[in-house]
């Protein structure tokens, strides 16, 4: 805030400057000017605000022409532009909503690979029947380690029982 501040600060006091030396230097030229440079001076002035009236005349008409030429070229084409916007609006509508499906990555399909030759299949058969021997093979070793290991729990557990009991 207090940028804005400093910056208005200095802006006022360039602007009271500007208009001192202003009015010093009319005040000089009153004083050190004869006659004839005064009126030169002043013919010159007076030819530089007719110029300027005029390029502002002219700059007027020209933004008046401009202006009616825009609104009369939109009063033909207004339908036109219409129906562009709608035709935009129902083009964004379907963008954002096939947008997102088209982002969504597409399903894998597995893909089959065919062996070369016969023996390969068989081989994979083999081996996959020799490995699902194995893992039915542990699970019921593990089966009955387990089991044995719950049997003999009970049986001390039955010991513990009948010692508690004499």
């Amino acid at each position: 805030m207090s940028d804005r501040k400093k910056l208005s600060e200095d802006l006022s006091i360039k602007a009271a400057l500007a208009a001192g030396k202003n009015a010093a230097r009319r005040v000089y030229d009153d004083l050190t000017l004869t006659e004839d440079e005064k009126a030169a001076r002043e013919v010159e002035r007076a030819r530089a605000r007719r110029i300027l009236k005029w390029k502002l005349a002219i700059g007027a008409v020209v933004a008046v022409v401009l202006v009616a030429t825009i609104v009369a070229l939109l009063a033909k084409i207004w339908l036109w532009l219409l129906g562009l916007v709608f035709i935009a609006a129902i083009a964004a509508a379907l963008w954002f909503w096939v947008r997102p499906k088209l982002a969504r990555p597409a399903p894998e399909r597995p893909v089959a690979e065919l062996p070369a030759h016969r023996d390969q299949v068989d081989d994979a058969e083999r081996l996959e029947a020799e490995q699902a021997r194995e893992v039915a093979a542990r699970a019921r070793a593990e089966e009955a380690s387990r089991a044995a290991r719950e049997k003999a729990i009970d049986e001390e557990l039955a010991a513990l029982k009948a010692k508690a009991r004499k």
